[in-house]
């Protein structure tokens, strides 16, 4: 694909531009960026149906688009009629689609509704159908939105596991969107990582989630006017940053990662310390304390200030589902309380391969991620 825009008028909006790409046969390619990227208008134009301003697009063979819940179904007519429908829609004979239509229903686990108007449906129900049509119609190329967001975790493991089938053994080539990075990175051989709808990374999973989480133009967090803090101020804390643990400034990360948490701080001329305490509680939205860590836990001590003015504690593996976690900070020193303040800072934890296994545990299942191993006895 490779779109080059003219000249921009001064209210002209480009959805997308300057995007140039190609994907080899057989390829899972991760189509990731934040919303409003324009990974939904690519799609569109990927799948034909909204064209380029300018710009062309090569594609070689039979294209299935999943865009949308529901995509290409009519509500009024039943499951079984739908795969019919969708199937002609994507150019197969009625024959072909009869050889196959046992396997879509079943793939779909809808055999006792599928004689159901799918407008009675719920939305994971309408992913099972579309999705079981469009992997089952032997498409060249398949294109997946979002859409698996919304089915329960046992059917993604089964759209996972039949994706990979139709890239590795039929060799067909998918493009696949979705704002969850364990599915990115346990499905995906490249990511396209778009940003204000230019391309701005195509190339190894890993790296492109990495730069993914990088693309936000986060900036420190700046403390030193807020009011809502106790203590004698002998240490204060300036700012506080979060860092990859290759030092790039970020405001989300992944479950699993390491990061750093950087504090800059004051310390008054007239403080003579003892042995200082950085404390840090990190909490869920709900305000129920994760975990809390300081520096004497680790037997490490800062009885020496007057040249230090930055305060670095590395969190290891972060053992957490994804969601948005808060970090309060207190500082003591022989009892006393230098400083503290809550709420300091937030950040989002994205989806992780933490386990290792592709596997992800959401936020309901607990407060931590913990591996384990699994085996039998025999008697």
């Amino acid at each position: 694909a490779e779109f080059s825009p003219k000249a921009k008028k001064n209210n002209d909006f480009w959805a997308l531009q300057n995007i140039n790409f190609s994907i080899k046969e057989g390829s899972i390619v991760g189509l990731i960026g934040k919303n409003g990227s324009g990974k939904s208008t690519l799609l569109k134009i990927l799948s034909r149906i909204t064209k380029p301003t300018t710009g062309k697009i090569k594609m070689y063979g039979k294209i299935a688009s999943l865009l949308e819940v529901g995509t290409g179904f009519h509500p009024e007519l039943t499951g079984l009629e739908n795969i019919y429908l969708n199937g002609a829609t994507l150019g197969m004979t009625k024959k072909e689609i009869k050889a196959r239509l046992n396997d879509i229903i079943e793939f779909s686990g809808l055999n006792d509704f599928i004689d159901t108007p799918i407008k009675r449906y719920s939305s994971g129900m309408n992913v099972r159908l579309g999705f079981a049509v469009a992997a089952h119609l032997d498409p060249d190329i398949m294109i997946v939105d979002e859409v698996l967001a919304v089915g329960d975790s046992n059917f993604q493991k089964r759209c996972v596991k039949k994706m990979k089938s139709i890239a590795n053994q039929e060799g067909k080539t998918i493009i696949f969107v979705s704002h969850q990075m364990t599915l990115i990175e346990n499905l995906c051989d490249k990511v396209a990582l778009l940003s204000s709808g230019t391309l701005k990374y195509y190339g190894d999973t890993k790296q492109g989630i990495n730069k993914y989480l990088e693309t936000s133009e986060k900036t420190a967090t700046d403390i030193s006017l807020r009011t809502d803090r106790e203590g004698t101020g002998e240490i204060k804390i300036k700012t506080i940053e979060l860092r990859t643990s290759e030092g790039n400034l970020v405001e989300s990360l992944k479950s699993g990662d390491n990061f750093n948490l950087e504090m800059k701080i004051d310390v008054m001329e007239s403080y003579k310390p003892v042995d200082p305490m950085f404390v840090i509680t990190l909490k869920t939205q709900q305000g129920i304390n994760v975990f809390t860590q300081h520096n004497q836990l680790q037997d490490v001590h800062f009885k020496d200030l007057r040249n230090k003015r930055t305060i670095v504690c590395e969190l290891l593996d972060i053992p957490l589902p994804a969601s948005k976690y808060f970090i309060d900070f207190k500082i003591l020193d022989d009892g006393n309380l230098l400083d503290m303040i809550s709420h300091a800072t937030c950040f989002n934890l994205e989806d992780g391969d933490f386990l290792g296994t592709g596997e992800s545990p959401q936020a309901e299942f607990g407060l931590c991620i913990v591996r384990s191993k699994w085996y039998c006895r025999e008697l």
